[in-house]
């Protein structure tokens, strides 16, 4: 048997160094440019997160100045600062509320956040819808906290006084 051998020469390994060379430019310049592209994508989610944030902020510091109730996109954030509605929702608590799409048509067990005559900003639940009709011209409300120890409040609520809705409460820790 005859076999003859071949051994590479210095062209070859020469030529060979050269394509391998080129492959890892070509897949240096492939990773340079993903990571230029993903570092470009990063710095523009994190300028939006930036101005969304500052965005809030100024709503927030704006809403606190004119005495409203700061809402980003219709929904709200209240915190609980008493016990009218304990144990449901313990002083301190965190809700989410939205604006209701039709203020009108609440039922009852719906809790509402609500201006009273007096301006003030309370979240009670709805125990009562009394019908239009007589001397209402509009449906109305009577509300109460959830606290064993509250009565029905006495003042009517009326839908146009309704703020919001509640979403959920925020866990506390």
């Amino acid at each position: 048997m005859d076999r003859k051998t071949h051994y590479t020469t210095n062209e070859e390994i020469t030529q060979l160094r050269e394509e391998l060379a080129e492959a890892r430019t070509d897949e240096y310049k492939v990773r340079q440019r993903n990571a230029r592209t993903k570092r470009i994508v990063l710095t523009v989610m994190y300028v939006f997160v930036i101005t969304v944030l500052l965005g809030i902020l100024s709503q927030l510091i704006y809403a606190k100045r004119t005495g409203e109730a700061p809402s980003l996109f219709g929904v709200f954030m209240y915190r609980i600062e008493t016990a009218s509605m304990d144990p449901t929702l313990p002083v301190g608590s965190v809700i989410v509320s939205k604006e209701p799409s039709n203020p009108e048509a609440l039922s009852v067990g719906t809790v509402v956040t609500f201006i009273s005559t007096d301006g003030e900003r309370i979240t009670h639940r709805i125990v009562q819808v009394i019908p239009a009709g007589g001397e209402n011209t509009t449906v109305t409300y009577r509300t109460q906290g959830d606290n064993p120890q509250n009565s029905i409040d006495v003042e009517i609520l009326t839908p146009d006084r309704i703020e919001a809705v509640l979403l959920f409460k925020v866990p506390l820790f």
